[in-house]
């Protein structure tokens, strides 16, 4: 069964090398990516999604008006929230995840992308 996952991240180089490594690791899934909490937010309205991985911070005017913002940043904590409420599992990848702690139903994954661990944590909730 094709598994749907949505990769938000604001550099479209590390969203495009996201893609394709999990697309490697989880050849059945269907991965689309975002690169702003805007498009994140309305494609989470219009499509049934797997899992969701998220940059965990974004720098403002990337759209991220859905959000609360500090120090010219934005904060993933409504994605967090809308997956919450639609059960769907989220890995949130972020140098300062203490920014989102409250999200207790999140994954996080410290520092820059470690492809491997976030490949084996994606397959291990798509498969729960």
């Amino acid at each position: 069964m094709e598994k749907r996952i949505l990769v938000v991240e604001d550099d479209g180089t590390t969203a495009e090398i996201l893609k394709d490594f999990l697309k490697m690791q989880i050849p059945e899934a269907e991965i689309e990516k975002v690169d702003n909490l805007a498009d994140a937010d309305q494609k989470l309205k219009d499509l049934e999604f797997d899992l969701v991985i998220t940059d965990g911070i974004f720098p403002a005017g990337k759209n991220g008006s859905i959000i609360k913002g500090s120090e010219g940043f934005f904060f993933a904590n409504d994605i967090c929230d809308i997956c919450n409420e639609k059960r769907i599992p989220v890995i949130v990848v972020s140098g300062n995840p203490e920014y989102l702690q409250s999200q207790a139903s999140a994954v996080f994954i410290k520092g820059s992308f470690r492809y491997l661990k976030l490949t084996q944590k994606a397959k291990n909730l798509l498969n729960a």
